[in-house]
């Protein structure tokens, strides 16, 4: 749900910042993403933390602004008994 949302949020992004994104989250962030999913299907895992650690240097790139969304996305993500399910939009209809 989160993660709809700040896609909603941003559909109005120019075209630069939006092909940045998409490039940015393509290269590392979905690949990495995608990869732990399909590791995790394998091993069964009971819990798995999924991304990376970001570093100082990486975060010192972000803007206030996004600082404060990666907090809310960590606290949405870290709650206790929280399940999360991947759909798309077409199941949601």
């Amino acid at each position: 749900r989160y993660v709809k949302e700040e896609f909603r949020k941003h559909k109005a992004a120019g075209p630069a910042e939006a092909q940045r994104f998409l490039r940015e989250w393509e290269a590392s962030d979905g690949a990495l993403i995608q990869q732990q999913i399909n590791e995790d299907k394998q091993k069964l895992r009971e819990k798995t933390v999924y991304g990376i650690q970001l570093t100082e240097e990486k975060l010192n790139d972000f803007r206030d602004e996004q600082i404060g969304q990666l907090k809310e996305l960590m606290d949405e993500a870290t709650k206790p008994n929280k399940k999360i399910t991947i759909s798309t939009d077409s199941e949601q209809k």
